[in-house]
């Protein structure tokens, strides 16, 4: 009898002991998992992507079945370009069968934003529509499905999505949901000018103007739908002041309204006003070769005043000292301006012709000018004769 009870305390004992070193080997497995996790997240902070990406990938091998780290992986490869080996991280993580709830709506909405950056917008609007179906209430999930649906020109859903996302999100988000939801009614009210419904693009434009007060795409929606001459000039003018190296464009347009409507000189005003209230050099270079036709000297001034800064300034000065000197040799064509030609500060893309949103990666008011200035044109001007 003393020998059972002895054996039954001592198989106690190594129980105890047994449980007690697992406990101890989970306490510090997680605790390393912890540390891991918060020394990778300081290396996210200062930008090391590439370390990131391969102590990620050391982990992936290591415990494959965590698709945490599959879908953190996938979003490294996204920030990096990788977008081939960040959707083929996706759909492993998505052909998974014990998948959680919340880890198959990340997956569908991190496969949805590579199609998106790839371009391919009608599998993404797919993919995340997919994602809003299971989280409907989804920040990321309704964020990545706006501006899937604004890409793809789906204006009216892309409203109700940024109209939905405004009310789970706040602060900063808020605000851009709100500017979001501003510039999918301007383009509904493109589209029913381009119908003929002139009335409700009015209406909605006047609405998109309210939620995007500072978009040069709702001002220049505004211009085109607007009713009355006042409310054209003025909305013109906040366009081709919010448009930036687009200026050109818009102030051309905006000069063909004003002949089609006996409005040249009201909008020359507006010109002159803008000219002497921007700094930005594209902006005065378009504004002031509108300008010369009507004050020259105005024009001129305004272009010496960024030469340092834009090429296109230094051209425009140069045009206006030959203009009437004979230079034999000197072909006109040489003395042209040539093609625009715009960067995309986001995707690095390049584009002919000018819009408020990059019609590679989607991003709203990301255009640059694509030329460099040229300073030693500007030392040369004052070398050449003046003109009679």
């Amino acid at each position: 009898m003393t020998m059972w009870v002895i054996g039954l305390v001592l198989l106690a004992f190594g129980g105890g002991v047994w449980l007690g070193a697992s406990r101890w080997r989970r306490l510090a497995t997680e605790g390393s998992r912890d540390a891991v996790g918060l020394r990778l997240l300081h290396e996210l902070a200062e930008g090391d992507y590439e370390h990131v990406a391969a102590e990620l990938e050391a982990i992936c091998e290591a415990e494959p079945h965590e698709p945490a780290v599959f879908l953190a992986l996938a979003a490294i490869d996204r920030h990096r370009g990788r977008l081939s080996r960040a959707k083929a991280l996706h759909r492993v993580v998505l052909a998974s069968s014990e998948l959680e709830h919340d880890e198959r709506v990340a997956g569908l909405v991190g496969l949805g934003r590579d199609l998106l950056t790839e371009g391919n917008v009608p599998a993404a609007a797919g993919a995340l529509n997919r994602a809003n179906s299971l989280a409907p209430s989804s920040p990321a999930t309704l964020e990545s499905l706006a501006r899937a649906l604004d890409r793809a020109g789906a204006w009216e859903p892309s409203a109700t999505a940024w109209e939905r996302l405004e009310r789970h999100v706040s602060g900063r988000r808020a605000r851009a949901a709100r500017v979001g939801r501003g510039r999918a009614l301007a383009g509904q009210a493109l589209d029913a000018l381009r119908l003929g419904e002139t009335e409700k693009a009015r209406k909605l434009a006047a609405r998109g103007l309210e939620l995007a007060p500072d978009s040069g795409f709702a001002w220049l929606v505004e211009a085109r739908a607007a009713a009355s001459a006042h409310d054209a000039l003025v909305a013109w003018q906040r366009a081709w002041e919010l448009a930036g190296v687009g200026a050109g464009t818009i102030v051309a347009e905006g000069m063909q309204w004003a002949r089609e409507n006996d409005r040249v000189a009201a909008l020359v005003a507006r010109l002159r006003g803008s000219l002497r209230g921007t700094a930005h050099p594209a902006s005065v270079v378009a504004l002031a070769s509108e300008l010369y036709d009507h004050d020259s000297e105005a024009a001129v001034s305004a272009w010496q005043r960024v030469a340092d800064h834009s090429s296109e300034a230094q051209l425009a000065l140069l045009r206006t000292a030959v203009a009437g000197l004979d230079l034999p040799g000197v072909e006109p064509a040489l003395l042209e301006p040539g093609p625009s030609a715009f960067v995309c500060l986001a995707c690095a893309a390049t584009v002919d012709e000018f819009a408020f949103r990059c019609s590679h990666c989607g991003r709203w008011d990301s255009l640059c000018d694509a030329r460099a200035p040229r300073r030693r044109t500007r030392q040369r001007l004052d070398d050449l004769p003046a003109a009679d």
